[in-house]
């Protein structure tokens, strides 16, 4: 079953789905779905082809592995940056955009910033990908973007992700919340 997508600005331009058809199945879903016609429930699972990349998309809090070809090669749940951070006094959501990694960190990778005011909070397998920001491991992701910025994945994916997938200059999209 592919899910229906809902096309915008960078997503449009990166992705493509083949939609059901209008009968069937498609029809019984739509009763039952509580999402608005033509929401998007999933990240696709091809994308035109060119080069390998990261998508993460803090609406839905999951991210997916792109391979050259387009194929989505592995995925999962994932969490961003907050609307807001008390002890910044503002918002704190990952930048949305294209970016590539710029450099890659080890299981001890550790935040220089967080928590305020000396860093230290653990951020295994760090790969950074604008500034500070970066894909990084947790034990466990939340079912909110509570992050001050990062794109926090599971530890066991973010090991997978840094040592069989993401290399510096790596593509990472990053969808608009």
């Amino acid at each position: 079953m592919k899910r229906i997508l809902k096309t915008s600005g960078l997503f449009s331009a990166l992705f493509f789905c083949a939609l059901p058809s209008m009968g069937g199945y498609y029809s019984n879903l739509q009763q039952t779905n509580p999402l608005p016609r033509g929401a998007l429930t999933d990240l696709p699972r091809s994308v035109l082809p060119g080069e390998k990349m990261f998508v993460f998309s803090p609406h839905l809090r999951m991210w997916a592995a792109y391979d050259g070809s387009g194929r989505r090669v592995a995925y999962g749940i994932a969490n961003g940056g907050s609307h807001y951070c008390a002890e910044l006094g503002r918002s704190c959501t990952t930048p949305t955009g294209t970016f590539r990694v710029h450099s890659k960190g080890s299981p001890e990778c550790k935040s220089s910033r967080f928590p305020l005011p000396h860093g230290g909070a653990p951020m295994p397998y760090c790969m950074h990908f604008s500034g500070g920001y970066a894909i990084h491991g947790s034990p466990y992701i939340s079912n909110v973007n509570g992050s001050h910025g990062c794109v926090r994945v599971k530890t066991e994916a973010a090991r997978w992700l840094s040592g069989s997938f993401i290399s510096h200059g790596t593509k990472v999209v990053v969808l608009p919340y």
